[in-house]
């Protein structure tokens, strides 16, 4: 039958039975960045002696490297026939890009995606439980990397938080949010004779 790649926010089928370990799509250097940018921009947008290389720059940066962003600002791009110059005067910030990531805005010539950002995170945060959608609104108050474990999962509950849904089931609600919205890193390490918890939770850097 071959190899089947499956591509999928849930991190679950980076198992052994499906997919090994999986490989989770990380940012991207910031030169393949640029590269993937430049390759796939139509002619109108080179408007620049150096061919928009500072105004790639200037997006590939603006959304933290991260490929499907980057392929979403792409879709903006050729779609609306604006130069690279023009979409940066627009899409100032992160959360610009975000909010105009419809569902025909991401593609690829060869591999069009049938959803945007907004659709695949509205996805995951719809269909989530009261208690677990609080525990996400309390992560995003928070810096989105290396968020620890140890402020939610509480070995010792405080009276005060009993009636906290997401502090007394934190391991299901954790779970419901991992599928694509959270990343789990767990990892510990020895300081002194001593193994310290380090274990940590990343979210999505535009979510």
């Amino acid at each position: 039958m071959g190899s089947v790649l499956v591509t999928t926010l849930d991190p679950s089928f980076g198992t052994s039975n499906l997919a090994g370990n999986g490989a989770p799509l990380d940012p991207l250097e910031e030169n393949s960045a640029i590269d993937m940018m430049l390759s796939q921009i139509s002619d109108h947008a080179r408007n620049d002696a150096d061919h928009g290389f500072k105004e790639a720059r200037e997006i590939v940066q603006r959304v933290a490297y991260l490929p499907l962003a980057i392929q979403h600002c792409l879709g903006v791009i050729n779609e609306s026939g604006r130069t690279l110059a023009q979409f940066n005067k627009r899409y100032r910030s992160p959360s610009a890009v975000l909010q105009r990531a419809s569902a025909n805005k991401v593609n690829r010539y060869c591999a069009p995606y049938h959803q945007g950002l907004t659709e695949a995170l509205l996805g995951r945060l719809n269909g989530l439980d009261e208690d677990s959608r609080a525990l996400m609104d309390v992560l995003s108050l928070l810096h989105n990397v290396r968020i620890p474990e140890s402020l939610f999962d509480l070995e010792a509950m405080p009276q005060d938080l009993e009636d906290i849904g997401f502090l007394r089931d934190f391991e299901l609600c954790i779970v419901k949010v991992s599928k694509g919205l959270v990343q789990r890193a767990e990892r510990a390490a020895l300081v002194g004779h001593v193994v310290s918890d380090l274990s940590t939770f990343h979210m999505h850097s535009l979510l």
